[in-house]
């Protein structure tokens, strides 16, 4: 015996083999010899593989690695179905409701519009925050109905020119055929040609104007004082309250995606179209918060 092993059971010549077809490997040992080990199949164990489990262990083994198998699969399936069950419950909970019946609101356009909000906002400094804010208003109020395409139909048409912009010339077109603008303000937001035709185009169509101030200079942000300062003259009176008067509230956007901390400061524009139209959009938009 060497190391609680027979290697005389199992010698390289075929008549000395292992028992129960059992696997004769060869060895070299510390001498240099040439000898033999026993790989033995499942089941049967021993020094030559002579010893093995009766066929009851073996179903014994078997049926304990099946349930056990069943038991695992069942066990992730719940816990699948838990992790559904609360994301779903906490979509439900932040989402638009109608205070009086609970259910979703149902959005209407009048005629000769398309869309429900206009995002106006500079590439270089918004581009990011304007789709974390499409995103979650479009979480909030995922439209109504049974099947994808009815709740597609019934859900807020936000314009985003990544999403929707055909042509650059019909700027103009696009603001005319939403219900209410929302102006980004970041850094070189007035400083754009872009961003100025669709402010004016909101202003010329007596637009309501929602505008969302990004106060964090290192997401493009900057000072409201500064950001105003970048207004061309004619519009600071027509896109912003007079100096003086109180801004509508200030709100914190809390974080995203993909981990956007965005501070915001939300300001009632002055000069706006319909009064309950702006009303609306502003408090849906302030449920990004």
């Amino acid at each position: 015996l060497r190391n609680g092993r027979d290697w005389g059971r199992c010698r390289l010549c075929p008549g000395d083999g292992c028992s129960n077809r059992g696997d004769c490997v060869p060895r070299t040992v510390d001498t240099g010899e040439r000898v033999g080990e026993c790989d033995c199949e499942f089941g049967s164990f021993g020094a030559g593989c002579e010893r093995g489990m009766s066929r009851r262990a073996l179903v014994n083994i078997l049926i304990i690695s099946c349930t056990s198998g069943v038991v695992a699969l069942l066990v992730l399936l719940a816990a699948t179905l838990c992790h559904k069950y609360a994301k779903a419950r906490r979509k439900a909970k932040q989402a638009v409701l109608l205070r009086g019946s609970g259910g979703a609101p149902e959005l209407s356009l009048a005629e000769g519009l398309q869309y429900h909000l206009f995002l106006s906002h500079t590439w270089a400094t918004g581009q990011d925050q304007v789709a974390l804010m499409k995103r979650r208003l479009l979480a909030l109020m995922p439209g109504r109905g049974r099947t994808a395409q009815a709740r597609q139909r019934s859900a807020p048409k936000i314009f985003r020119d990544v999403d929707d912009l055909q042509d650059t010339d019909a700027l103009e077109g696009y603001v005319a055929s939403s219900a209410c603008v929302l102006i980004f303000l970041t850094r070189g937001y007035f400083l754009s040609p872009a961003c100025l035709r669709e402010a004016r185009a909101a202003v010329q169509a007596n637009k309501p104007l929602i505008i969302v101030h990004e106060a964090d200079t290192t997401k493009g942000g900057g000072p409201l004082a500064d950001l105003i300062a970048e207004c061309p003259a004619d519009l600071v009176r027509l896109i912003f309250r007079p100096r003086g008067e109180p801004l509508l509230e200030e709100k914190e956007m809390e974080g995203g995606s993909d981990a956007h901390g965005d501070q915001a400061d939300g300001i009632g524009a002055g000069d706006g179209g319909d009064g309950g139209e702006a009303n609306a959009c502003a408090t849906i938009c302030r449920q990004i918060s």
